[in-house]
């Protein structure tokens, strides 16, 4: 699986975070990618990321979805 790549926030030139998309939407697609087993990809800077994004993107447990050893990816449980 490949959807593509993560979209993270950017640094504007006066410092402050620029969002293409909120933290919201930030943690649900990266949620998203953990669960289908998809390439954890970054569309950004990571010195120039915003902490929650930051946070996001480290997320152990996610991360640890991501990487099932079997690289098998989630199944809806009914």
């Amino acid at each position: 699986n490949n959807p593509g790549l993560l979209i993270s926030t950017k640094v504007n030139p006066d410092g402050s975070y620029g969002r293409r998309i909120s933290e919201t939407q930030t943690r649900a697609q990266f949620s998203l990618f953990c669960v289908v087993a998809a390439p954890l990809l970054i569309s950004g800077a990571v010195a120039g990321m915003s902490p929650t994004d930051l946070a996001t993107y480290t997320n152990r447990e996610a991360i640890a979805i991501s990487q099932d050893p079997l690289g098998s990816q989630g199944v809806r449980l009914v």
